[in-house]
């Protein structure tokens, strides 16, 4: 597993409502939340987060400590994850979990398999 760097940052309520969500799975202790890139919305990310044992990560796989709650990151998305914040929303109209990412993907502007004709 990867270095113990801290790649992003868990509020304290946001670590408690994190930490709840995991108390109600039997086998809570093995258990982590991994946090990846899902694609791309107009110019942000889109994220899943999911409960996963610590024992599956992947070798590559950054995994860090917050309290007592493992966060795994999968390695392609470390640089893209790096600075963000967890916190739970002060948006009354949308409750929750929500993740403050300063990153945002490099636009593709005319298509990935487009050409630039940059002579002339």
């Amino acid at each position: 597993m990867a270095s113990m760097d801290s790649v992003i940052t868990v509020e304290p309520k946001a670590l408690d409502k994190l930490l709840s969500i995991r108390s109600a799975e039997p086998d809570a202790e093995d258990l982590g939340i991994v946090l990846s890139i899902t694609g791309v919305n107009g110019a942000a990310f889109t994220y899943e987060m999911a409960l996963m044992l610590v024992a599956n990560a992947a070798p590559d796989d950054h995994v860090e400590t917050h309290g007592t709650l493992p966060v795994i990151i999968p390695k392609a998305d470390m640089e893209h994850l790096r600075g963000s914040v967890m916190a739970m929303s002060r948006d009354l109209l949308r409750p929750g979990l929500q993740l403050n990412n300063p990153n945002s993907p490099s636009p593709d502007i005319l298509g990935s398999n487009a050409t630039l004709d940059l002579s002339g």
